[in-house]
């Protein structure tokens, strides 16, 4: 028996890419509804392409899941204010993350 919040079959496949290939900079994962249940789902991906002040521009206000292919790779908890994620509760794995954002 599993805990937590399922992932999509994709989500694994597309990190895999971005980690391994580098075919991304970052993707966006969201938390969603997929047969009554609430799934990590893959929202969408920067090319690799893709700046920083890119990536930064598609933060939303809604709670996110990002993971941004840089050296090392940044995994980054996102939130709005509105959602009641205040500044401190957004969190980033990897020191050149946290000091990008500010935390």
């Amino acid at each position: 028996m599993s805990s937590g919040v399922p992932l999509a079959d994709n989500c694994v496949e597309k990190f895999n890419d971005l980690k391994l290939r580098k075919a991304f900079r970052y993707l966006s994962f969201m938390i969603d509804k997929v047969d009554g249940t609430d799934t990590i789902v893959l929202e969408s991906e920067g090319s690799r392409d893709a700046t920083y002040a890119e990536f930064l521009g598609t933060l939303p206000n809604d709670p996110r899941y990002y993971i941004f292919c840089e050296n090392p790779i940044d995994w980054i908890v996102w939130g709005g204010v509105e959602y009641g994620f205040p500044q401190s509760a957004r969190s980033c794995f990897g020191l050149d993350c946290a000091i990008r954002l500010g935390l």
